[in-house]
């Protein structure tokens, strides 16, 4: 009687949890950067839109 040939293959190493939850929480990571960067742009560009219009306080922003 023979045996049937099982060749033992290495298993493959899985990745951890603490691993797999890397790269998508990288990219929320990178969403939450870049909507918080999105709305202070926004934020930010209406203010100066604003302020800047008015040339008295521009002028007192940026004395010559």
């Amino acid at each position: 009687m023979t045996q049937p040939e099982t060749a033992l293959q290495p298993r493959r190493k899985r990745l951890t949890r603490r691993q797999r939850r890397g790269p998508s929480r990288g990219v929320q990571y990178v969403v939450l950067v870049a909507a918080v960067i999105a709305s202070a742009v926004a934020a930010g560009r209406d203010r100066l839109r604003n302020r800047l219009t008015q040339r008295a306080l521009a002028e007192h922003m940026f004395p010559k």
